[in-house]
């Protein structure tokens, strides 16, 4: 996109081309490239990267864009500019913020160009600069983009990550499979959300391995709050959802704990409303809240620049090993990607 501005000097007319960005910016408090449709908020950070170096541009993207899950797109858009320029050695800028977006975006550009065989080199390239927990979740968006919506493509993806690479049991590889293969980021346009077919709120759950079962149905509840339209109760009603799954009791809890992703995203959009309130109104027994609210505390924790303070709040008003259980995931000491089972006396499993 070029803008024709017309100059006088000395009488005559001089035409000059400039880039909408090199404009002077009006008296906004929201960037001038935020109104930009997708290919030239690219070309945009693309000029920003050669401009500036993409350690610099990138933190410009941070300090401009809140880090909130609803801004996982815009990192999208940079990762894309990223690649453009440096390749997959631009992989090395990328980092947490924005739920991982940058390296999806360089990712899925990656194996895009050369095939599977491009993942043991994305792997390579990843383990170079410790985001390969990062670069795994890329990876599985690209397999379900690869192999196809399909529940034999859905299968495909899974089992490319297992030989690939040792998956997290819900994120890395895995989360990046389920995700892709519900909110289809990759079709573009900020992602395609898969339609509810049949009245069925668990498929492709059932139809899965066993193994992949408590995976799927951590995710589903993601495509359960884009699906179901926003309203005081619907966080009542994802956790009637995860309460009323035709599996045992390891699943259910998964499900609750992907809840716990849910609610961080919900209270970023609430300021009134707390983790563990959320968690709490969600329904299920003690066992089920306090997975919800371990892995807000965690994800919290993660993925909103290490705020202690504000993860520890998911655990306010719990008691002994439940408190303890909470707390470890709020300080780090236990990941949400990598959850451990619960206190003996809440059923010890997860």
């Amino acid at each position: 996109m070029v803008v024709i501005v017309a100059l006088t000097v000395l009488g005559t007319g001089i035409f000059v081309s400039v880039r909408p960005w090199q404009l002077a910016a009006s008296a906004t408090s929201t960037p001038v490239w935020f109104s930009y449709d997708r290919a030239h908020q690219v070309e945009y950070w693309e000029e920003r990267i050669r401009a500036l170096g993409a350690n610099v541009a990138y933190s410009k993207l941070i300090s401009e864009v809140p880090d909130t899950v609803s801004e996982h797109e815009k990192a999208h858009v940079f990762g894309g500019a990223l690649y453009a320029v440096a390749g997959l050695s631009g992989i090395g800028t990328c980092d947490y913020h924005f739920l991982y977006g940058c390296f999806h975006e360089i990712i899925s550009k990656a194996i895009a160009e050369q095939g599977l065989a491009g993942i043991s080199q994305v792997e390579n390239e990843c383990r170079k600069t410790g985001g390969l927990a990062g670069c795994q979740h890329g990876i599985g968006h690209t397999l379900v983009y690869y192999h196809g919506y399909t529940l034999e493509g859905l299968t495909k993806s899974l089992s490319d990550c297992d030989t690939s690479m040792r998956p997290h049991p819900y994120e890395g590889c895995y989360a990046g499979v389920f995700m892709e293969f519900s909110m289809r980021r990759m079709l573009g346009d900020g992602g395609q959300i898969r339609p509810v077919v049949h009245n069925d709120y668990v498929y492709p759950c059932a139809d899965l391995d066993s193994k992949y079962q408590a995976a799927c149905m951590y995710h589903q509840v993601r495509w359960w709050h884009s699906i179901i339209s926003p309203s005081p109760d619907r966080i009542t009603q994802l956790g009637e959802l995860c309460s009323g799954l035709p599996f045992g009791d390891r699943v259910r809890l998964a499900c609750f704990g992907g809840l716990g992703v849910v609610v961080v995203d919900l209270a970023d959009h609430d300021k009134t409303a707390t983790l563990a309130a959320l968690c709490d109104s969600a329904g299920g027994g003690a066992a089920e809240r306090l997975a919800c609210r371990s892995i807000a505390a965690g994800f919290l924790f993660a993925n909103m620049h290490h705020e202690t303070d504000e993860a520890l709040g998911a655990c306010q008003g719990l008691q002994g090993s439940a408190q303890n259980y909470c707390v470890n995931y709020a300080t780090d000491r236990m990941q949400f990607f990598d959850p451990m089972p619960l206190p003996q006396e809440y059923g010890g499993v997860f």
